[in-house]
Parts: C-alpha cells; structure tokens; sequence
C-alpha cells in the first residue's frame, strides 16, 4: 500500500476464516445460567452452525459468530448446540457431510456463517424440508424453510467515513487508507468501501480512499497483516481493534446474537418447518431502525464534532430521508457544538464517472444492494 501522510484504516473483516484439515464436530450442550428463564420448546430443540473458520480463533470472525450464537441458544433455552467448524469454503462435498451430520443428530435449524457455501447449503434446504436453514450474508432463499440473513451495515461504514473525514481536516491531508479483507460477498465489500467513501467526502469533498485488498480471508494472521500496513495508529475499524483502543475511532456492530433470538424462538414456536420463511416475514435485512446495525462508542480522542455529525446523520437515517445510495448526499458544516448538514440532491457516480442514481432518485432497491454493487464511488482508488 502506498505511504501515506495519515492512514484511517478500516478493516473489513466479514468473511468466516478458510482454513484446511479435518471436520471437527463437536457437541456443546447449553443450559441457561439464570434460574427462572423459561424454555420455550420442550426441552428438546437443537440448534446447529457450520463454520468455515476455528471457533477457537478468537480474533477471527468465526468466533465472533459462534459466541453470539451460543449466547442466543442459552438465552432461549436450547437444549443442544451442534458445530462443524473448519469445513473448507471451496468444498461442496465436506459441506453437504456436515449438513448431513447436523440433520443426523437432530438439529431443528442449522446456520451456515459463510457466504461461498449458499447455493450448496439452498440444496441441502430442499433435501430437508423438516430442517429450517438460515445461511449469513447471502441472497437467495426459498418460500419454506430457507432464508438469508445480514444487515446494512454500508450505514454504520458510512458513519465511519465522517469519523475518518473529521480526521482529515485536523490533519490537513486527504488521504485515507483502506484495507478489505476477503468478505461475504464482492457486492457487500464494495457497498461498505463506498459507504466509508460517500461518509468522508460528506465532511471533506477532497478526501481520496486508497484501497487495497489482502487476498486472504479474516483470521489472527491476516489481522496481523493489516496492521503491518498502518503508517500511524488512527484508524476505524471493523469488529477488530488493529492496534490498541486508544486509536481506534469507531467501529460498526451488528446485533447478531439479536438475530440468532429471534430465528431460534421463531423456530420455536412452529408446529412445522415450511411455516418459518412466512413468520420470518422472509429474508433478514436488518438496519439502524430495527437496531440490528449501530456504531461503536467513539474513542475521546476524536474531534467533538463526530459525535454531533453522528447524531444529525442516524436521525436522517431513521426518519427515511436519507440512504447512502440514493441521489441525495450529505454535506457538513460548523464548529463543535454547532455542526449542520444539508441534504443535497446530485447523482451518485461511480469512479469512471458512471451516473448510478439520478439527482433526488430514492436509494437503490434492495436486491440490488445485496448482490449488485459492481462499481467503486468517485474518490476510491483501488491500488489492489
């Protein structure tokens, strides 16, 4: 990555780890810890996940997932939680071996935690109609027992992009670094890059995003990596702190142990798999309105007027009259304890200067956002 005068840094760390060997399955049983929280099946309800990453792994995502998860299956009172992690992501017959192990045992609802194995995993959902199947950060999915779920978090990268904007007006230079590690999905990476992009250029219209991507997917040593690229110590990030707390600014979250509740008691509470996509009212697609997508605190060293930013743009967020993806933009302005935005209408353009959305265009629709980000915004600079 080229040098840079200052580099905040976000680490988009949203794939499950790839790493070989054996199929490890173990059996973990799960028993609430606080008396009185009732179950809500009757004692037998399982619950199974397919990692591609070591749940041992604790800076990768896989263990991540796997806490909330067993979070989640103690909050509703599971009796079993199953894993198989370490199953290769470019291997569909050790996938459909692990699908098959868990349905053995007696799972009621199987997650799957890695974007590459959806359409083996949509498969094995028609094999099994009595199982309900819930894969991360995917897009397809059927009428019964198979759904997808993720959030916006483009909105909590974008909120990112403000921090690291201020950042570069108290410096001076309007260069920012960015490092992607290998991610759910290419449409996904590239929404969160732009987003970050899109947050920045709203607080300063000359900020440039370097982008560099490590071909590798998110586990300790590939944390390790990105921090070999940071030239100071300010960055954002994502899930991970790359160097210490004291320079990270901020962060976005997903609430996933908030979704695990809610698929596991939905499961639950039917007499019959086909009835979960229904009640699920389909595909899961949280964001800051339903409090599936948020920002970490910010760190004390950034600028006060973050925070003031933050505020006027997650109201904006909440009230429909903005998305990062429409053709209306932000623009900041004021001192601490008197920031201002005004919403402006121009096109969303790509970096070759494609018009992607016309000037006062709502957001782009759903599907498209999921899977259909093929192109960076104006100020990103792919150096991969």
């Amino acid at each position: 990555m080229k040098k840079l005068a200052v580099s905040v840094v976000a680490l988009s760390v949203l794939s499950a780890c790839m790493l070989t060997g054996c199929v490890d399955i173990t059996t973990e049983t799960i028993e609430s810890s606080e008396p009185g929280v009732p179950v809500a099946s009757d004692g037998n309800f399982v619950v199974g996940a397919i990692y591609a990453g070591d749940k041992r792994d604790t800076e990768g995502v896989t263990f991540m997932q796997n806490e909330a998860l067993a979070a989640a299956c103690e909050a509703c009172g599971v009796a079993s939680f199953r894993i198989v992690d370490e199953v290769p992501e470019d291997d569909d017959d050790q996938l459909r071996n692990a699908v098959e192990d868990l349905v053995d045992y007696g799972c009621d609802i199987i997650f799957c935690v890695d974007f590459d194995y959806m359409y083996s995993f949509a498969e094995a959902a028609e094999e099994y109609p009595e199982v309900v199947f819930c894969q991360y950060g995917g897009y397809i999915s059927n009428y019964n027992n198979f759904i997808n779920y993720s959030g916006r978090i483009y909105q909590a990268a974008y909120l990112s992009g403000i921090a690291a904007g201020f950042q570069t007006l108290n410096s001076g230079i309007n260069e920012l670094g960015f490092i992607n590690v290998e991610v759910r999905s290419d449409s996904e990476s590239r929404s969160i890059i732009d987003a970050f992009t899109l947050g920045a250029r709203a607080v300063n219209p000359d900020a440039v995003v370097y982008l560099e991507s490590l071909d590798e997917h998110a586990d300790a040593s590939t944390i390790e990596a990105a921090r070999a690229h940071l030239v100071n110590d300010i960055h954002c990030g994502y899930v991970f702190d790359l160097s210490n707390p004291d320079s990270l600014l901020t962060y976005p979250v997903e609430d996933l142990e908030g979704f695990y509740e809610l698929a596991i008691k939905t499961a639950m509470e039917e007499s019959a798999a086909s009835e979960f996509v229904t009640n699920m009212n389909g595909n899961f697609y949280g964001d800051m309105y339903d409090q599936y997508i948020s920002i970490s605190e910010l760190n004390e060293a950034c600028d006060p007027r973050v925070a003031e930013a933050f505020d006027l743009t997650v109201d904006l967020f909440l009230s429909g009259q903005f998305d990062v993806f429409s053709g209306t933009q932000l623009s900041f302005s004021g001192e601490a304890n008197n920031v201002s935005v005004d919403l402006i209408a121009c096109d969303l353009e790509s970096n070759s200067g494609e018009v992607i959305v016309e000037a006062g265009e709502p957001t782009l629709y759903d599907p498209v956002l999921r899977a259909y980000i093929d192109f960076y915004v104006e100020g990103v600079n792919d150096l991969s």
